[in-house]
């Protein structure tokens, strides 16, 4: 049996037709092997959306959210596999089911910085 730590940082910019939208975030999981072919894991997610550069025609549930947003998740997920070789396998199974929960007891204070 074997423990792994999955550590994970990304940036992302999108340029939507009525706004752009920027993500800067972070993830840190860990996971636990049972055999050969069991992975189990868990994993906690914080990030940060900041919607600006809003067209003055966009939906209003654009306009809601300008200025920058907290996220925080919690996952868990289960894997099965029996590839014959981890990198262009040509035969076996590699099956992944995945949960995650985000809001509610997790919520983040409102961090908007859009001008009142």
């Amino acid at each position: 049996d074997t423990i792994g730590l999955r550590v994970r940082g990304y940036h992302t910019r999108r340029l939507w037709e009525a706004f752009t939208a920027g993500t800067f975030g972070g993830s840190i999981g860990f996971d636990r092997a049972f055999g050969e072919h069991l992975r189990v894991g868990i994993n906690a997610t914080l990030e940060t959306v900041r919607v600006r550069d809003i067209d003055p025609n966009a939906p209003r549930l654009v306009w809601d959210e300008e200025g920058s947003n907290e996220l925080r998740a919690l996952g868990a997920d289960i894997r099965w596999f029996s590839l014959d070789r981890p990198y262009r396998p040509t035969e076996g199974v590699d099956a992944r089911a995945y949960y995650e929960l985000f809001g509610g007891p997790l919520a983040a204070a409102p961090t908007s910085s859009a001008p009142a």
